[in-house]
C-alpha cells in the first residue's frame, strides 16, 4: 500500500523552497489578470505550506491525548475535536492572520509590478507605483502614505 500522505508531504516540502512571487509572477502571466484570478492564485498559492506547523503541533499532542480520549471512551473523530483542535486553534488562528498580511505584500507587490489588479481598482503598491512614476518629485507623501499603510499592515 502506498502511503500518500508522505507524497504530499513531500509536495509540500518542494512548493515551500520555491520562492512565492515567482510562482505567482507566473501564475498571473499565464491566466488572465481579474481580482478573481488574483484572490485564487494567492489562496491557492498561500494554503498550500500553512498546514505544517499545526500538523507537528497535533502529532506531538496526538499521544497523550489519544489516550486522554480512549479513557472516556470517545471516538477518534470525537478526541479530535474535543481534545486536539483546541489545541491546535491558536496556532491555526495565528497562522491565518499572519497569513493575511502575507496575501496583502504579494498582492501589493503583483500591482507594483504591474501585474496586479486592473488599473481603476484600488490597491497600495499600484497607488505607490503610480505615485512614484508621476509625482515623486513635487510631492513624496502621495507614495509615502501608501508605503507607511502596507508596512503596518504587513
Amino acid at each position: 500500500m502506498v502511503n500518500w500522505i508522505f507524497f504530499v508531504q513531500r509536495f509540500v516540502d518542494v512548493w515551500m523552497s520555491i520562492p512565492q512571487m515567482a510562482v505567482l509572477l507566473t501564475i498571473v502571466n499565464i491566466l488572465p489578470r481579474s481580482m478573481l484570478t488574483i484572490i485564487m492564485v494567492l489562496g491557492i498559492t498561500s494554503g498550500i505550506g500553512a498546514p505544517e506547523y499545526p500538523e507537528r503541533r497535533v502529532l506531538d499532542k496526538r499521544e497523550h491525548l489519544y489516550f486522554c480520549g480512549r479513557c472516556h471512551r470517545l471516538s477518534a473523530w470525537r478526541t479530535m475535536i474535543r481534545h486536539v483542535l483546541p489545541n491546535v486553534m491558536s496556532i491555526i488562528i495565528i497562522g491565518f492572520t499572519i497569513g493575511v498580511g502575507g496575501n496583502i505584500l504579494a498582492e501589493s507587490g503583483l500591482s507594483f509590478l504591474g501585474m496586479g489588479l486592473q488599473p481603476g481598482i484600488p490597491s497600495w503598491g499600484a497607488m505607490i507605483n503610480r505615485r512614484r512614476q508621476q509625482y515623486l518629485q513635487t510631492v513624496p507623501q502621495l507614495a509615502l502614505w501608501p508605503g507607511f499603510a502596507l508596512s503596518i499592515t504587513g
